[in-house]
């Protein structure tokens, strides 16, 4: 997973990546911290997705842009645009399953 706390180079890698699964994440939210391993699992079944992570603390301009209210908050983009959002409380399995979809229209 990248680890990228500057807003052009997230800006870039989101404009530039068919698919994209951005994670906001605060290093003192619990939740973040339990779901970022299965995350990097997910990152491994995937590969054709570029997985990010992001601290909107430090990023602040990333708050603003993406809306983000709550930690953790997971955008996942398509071509650059916004396909999912996943805020606080979700299934990773229902987010896998939307990954699968998006990876299905787009590769195969």
């Amino acid at each position: 997973m990248i680890r990228s706390n500057r807003a052009d180079e997230i800006r870039e890698l989101v404009q530039n990546s068919e698919l994209v699964l951005l994670l906001l994440s605060g290093s003192d939210c619990n939740v973040c911290l339990s779901i970022y391993p299965d995350l990097e699992e997910m990152e491994s079944r995937h590969n054709r997705i570029t997985f990010i992570n992001a601290d909107p603390e430090v990023t602040k301009e990333l708050v603003g842009e993406y809306l983000v209210f709550v930690y953790p908050t997971i955008l996942i983009f398509a071509d650059g645009k916004t396909f999912y959002r996943f805020e606080r409380v979700f299934s990773l399995e229902d987010m896998e399953h939307q990954i699968n979809r998006l990876e299905t229209m787009y590769f195969d």
